[in-house]
């Protein structure tokens, strides 16, 4: 798991870099826009992620009218490069609703 992060991170200019850095410490508040998304979302958490809260998680997804809320276990922040296979799995069978 290393080696692909760090093989992205390389591919980060030191301005996209700090770009994404000013854009967490912002801290948009978008919190209002939440229930004008008409389209069906699915919110996925993964269980061992640090960087956001479950709560933060479920609080987005109950704001969302047509949301469903779910956790991938055994994996953290890069759920899709930790646990690609359960994350494929979830895709396919929210895409065939």
């Amino acid at each position: 798991l290393v080696q692909p992060i760090q093989k992205m991170l390389k591919g980060f200019s030191p301005a996209s870099y700090e770009h994404q850095v000013q854009a967490m410490i912002d801290d948009y508040a978008t919190e209002d826009l939440l229930p004008q998304i008409t389209c069906p979302t699915l919110v996925v958490h993964a269980r061992e992620d640090n960087t956001f809260p479950s709560a933060e998680l479920e609080f987005i997804a109950d704001q969302i009218p047509a949301a469903q809320f779910t956790i991938i276990e055994e994996c953290g922040h890069m759920s899709p490069m930790e646990r690609p296979q359960a994350i494929t799995a979830l895709m396919r069978l929210w895409f065939k609703k």
